[in-house]
């Protein structure tokens, strides 16, 4: 699956949960002694904002509206 593809279905949720908890999953790394806990979380959503600082999001109600099948 493409990462335009993942952002699209999951960019919010993944950012959000990052924005929310980076405190509790850096206590979970330390006591887990495992700098890689949530690792590609936090990854994605760097990259999910990233991505929409150069291209702001589009809900898709407004993207797909003349879509037909």
């Amino acid at each position: 699956m493409s990462l335009a593809r993942v952002d699209d279905l999951f960019s919010r949720p993944v950012v959000l949960v990052w924005r929310k908890f980076p405190k509790y999953i850096e206590e979970v790394r330390a006591v887990s002694q495992r700098d890689t806990y949530a690792e590609y979380g936090q990854w994605l959503a760097g990259q999910f904002e990233k991505r929409e600082s150069k291209t702001p999001a589009i809900p898709a109600n407004i993207a797909l509206r003349d879509w037909e099948e």
